[in-house]
């Protein structure tokens, strides 16, 4: 899923769903869209969406 700034500024940053940090302005994603999400939006240090799609960081 993808943290969302608040108003209408840019994702901050990509989560697996259910992380507990990922507050509550997410949007899910399915992972070819996370994954391309990752180049361009930070990967939670916490629950390591990279590290569950494969992408290396």
């Amino acid at each position: 899923m993808v943290q969302l700034g608040i108003g209408t500024g840019p994702p901050v940053a990509v989560h697996v769903g259910g992380c507990p940090v990922a507050g509550s302005r997410v949007r899910p994603l399915d992972a070819e869209v996370a994954r391309r999400a990752l180049v361009d939006v930070e990967a939670c240090s916490m629950c390591r969406p990279d590290t569950d799609l494969g992408v290396l960081g």
